[in-house]
C-alpha cells in the first residue's frame, strides 16, 4: 500500500511539473562576430582611458534635466573596414534603468547627479537602448573618429556637493 501511494504521489507531481513547463514560443538569436577590429585609442592614447569632468557649482544643476560641464572625448579608429561604419555601443553596466544615464557610484556622492552621454552636437544618448547614438562612416583609408561628450545631469531634483564617479564600458558595433 505504502509503494502505491508513493507512485501515485510521483505520478501526480511529474503531472503538475510538466503543465509548469509547456512551451509559449521560440526566440531566434542570430548576430555576426567580425575577424577584424579596428585598433581603438581613446584621446590619442590607449582603448580604456579617464575622462575629467571639471569642478561644477551644485547651483550649476539647480533643477531637473540640466546639465554642466560637457567634456568631449574621442575614439580615434585606425586599421577598420574601408567601408561601413561603426559607433561605440555603450553597455549597460553602471546604467541606471529609470534614467539612461551613468549611476553616480562615488563613496561620497553629489546628490541628485549622474553622468549624462551625449553625441558631438550634444543630443542626449540613452544607454539603455543606445537612442540618439550614430553610426559613423569609415574613411578610405579605414579611420574614423567618434566624438561624444560626458556631463553632469540633475536627477531627481537640484544637485547638492560631492564627488561624481563612474565607468562607461563600451563595445564597438559594426554596420
Amino acid at each position: 500500500m505504502k509503494t502505491s501511494t508513493k507512485l501515485f504521489m510521483a505520478s501526480c507531481c511529474a503531472l503538475i511539473s510538466s503543465s509548469a513547463l509547456a512551451v509559449d514560443g521560440t526566440i531566434d538569436i542570430t548576430g555576426t562576430v567580425t575577424d577584424s577590429s579596428c585598433t581603438i585609442a581613446l584621446d590619442g592614447g590607449a582603448a580604456s582611458g579617464s575622462v575629467v569632468l571639471p569642478t561644477v557649482s551644485a547651483t550649476s544643476l539647480a533643477s531637473e534635466g540640466t546639465v554642466a560641464g560637457a567634456t568631449p572625448f574621442t575614439f580615434n579608429l585606425s586599421g577598420c573596414p574601408t567601408t561601413g561604419a561603426t559607433r561605440a555601443f555603450f553597455e549597460s553596466t553602471n546604467v541606471d534603468q529609470s534614467t539612461g544615464f551613468l549611476a553616480n557610484n562615488s563613496a561620497t556622492p553629489a546628490g541628485n547627479v549622474q553622468v549624462q552621454v551625449a553625441d558631438v552636437n550634444g543630443t542626449a544618448i540613452d544607454l539603455r537602448d543606445q537612442t540618439n547614438n550614430p553610426f559613423v562612416s569609415f574613411d578610405a583609408s579605414g579611420n574614423a573618429n567618434l566624438t561624444y561628450n560626458a556631463q553632469y545631469v540633475a536627477v531627481g531634483g537640484g544637485a547638492t556637493a560631492g564627488e561624481v564617479e563612474t565607468q562607461l564600458v563600451y563595445t564597438l558595433e559594426y554596420n
